[in-house]
């Protein structure tokens, strides 16, 4: 009969098995949304959301993209992708897609390499390492050369000081980046006016796997623009990571990369570029 306590606990069972068919339907229809691609690919997503907004990476002999997760800063994927002499597919070939970085070498006017220690959550113990970050978007790759020297050591280039100058900017602690916006080229190049930047290249940070591109940059006579700039009184912005700041002369610090004290490789080689740029400063 209906209303029976019988009839009633199959109505809620009905209705149970009703939600979750429902509910894998729906996330069936989530995970294989087909999303454009650059050069007309499908792309299916096992996740609803999309925060990652930085580049992405397909050649000629990727087949399809499949995204497994994302942040605002990078990007898992599987790719299928056909192997280069053609005769087989990789169906598993795991990809990551991050934001272009830049890291900066930078020096004093007293020809000294203005360097941080710090931790990182990669890493054991501590290391030595140049100024670094992401490109955010809508920056050139040298804006954000310039924004990561100001946030990280208050210093930047004499042009730079000479600009602030003539605008009057003085800008509160928390936008001190928005003060040394506005140039750059697209490929990351230093215009002629800032001739104490040298620009080395971009490089890719891991040649099978991604893990974005790297701007790798010089800065010589580099001098303090805020209050506390480049000393140990400074306090950076940034992502609440502690770091020391130190001064190490050219021998020093040619000791130190032998030492594999910069224990990232991107560092690493922004420190070796800089040191041969020392030894020969019209290549």
């Amino acid at each position: 009969k209906m209303g029976s306590p019988k009839n009633d606990k199959l109505q809620k069972l009905l209705l149970i098995i009703i939600v979750v068919i429902g509910s894998v339907v729906l996330v069936k229809t989530i995970a294989r949304t087909e999303l454009p691609d650059p050069m007309g690919l499908q792309t299916k997503r096992t996740i609803s959301s999309s925060l990652y907004t930085g580049p992405s990476w397909v050649s000629e002999r990727t087949i399809s993209r499949q995204v497994i997760a994302d942040t605002r800063f990078a990007r898992c994927e599987i790719h299928k992708v056909r192997t280069e002499d053609g005769t087989s597919v990789i169906n598993d070939w795991l990809w990551f897609d991050e934001k272009d970085a830049v890291n900066v070498a930078v020096r004093d006017e007293n020809g000294r390499f203005v360097l941080m220690k710090q931790k990182k959550y990669g890493l054991k113990g501590t290391t030595l390492s140049p100024v670094g970050g992401m490109v955010e978007d809508g920056e050139t790759a040298f804006e954000a050369a310039k924004r990561e020297v100001f946030e990280e050591l208050g210093m930047g280039s004499r042009r730079t000081l000479q600009m602030m100058k003539e605008h009057e900017i003085q800008p509160p602690p928390q936008q001190r980046g928005k003060a040394v916006s506005g140039q750059g080229e697209d490929d990351g190049s230093v215009p002629s006016h800032e001739p104490d930047w040298h620009y080395f290249g971009v490089y890719r940070t891991a040649a099978n796997r991604g893990g974005g591109m790297s701007h790798l940059y010089l800065l010589n006579n580099a001098i303090p623009l805020l209050p506390d700039g480049g000393t140990s009184s400074f306090r950076p912005v940034g992502d609440g990571e502690e770091q020391k700041i130190l001064y190490m002369t050219v021998e020093e610090t040619k000791h130190a990369l032998k030492q594999a004290e910069f224990k990232e490789i991107k560092w690493a080689a922004t420190i070796s570029f800089a040191l041969l740029q020392l030894q020969d400063p019209t290549s």
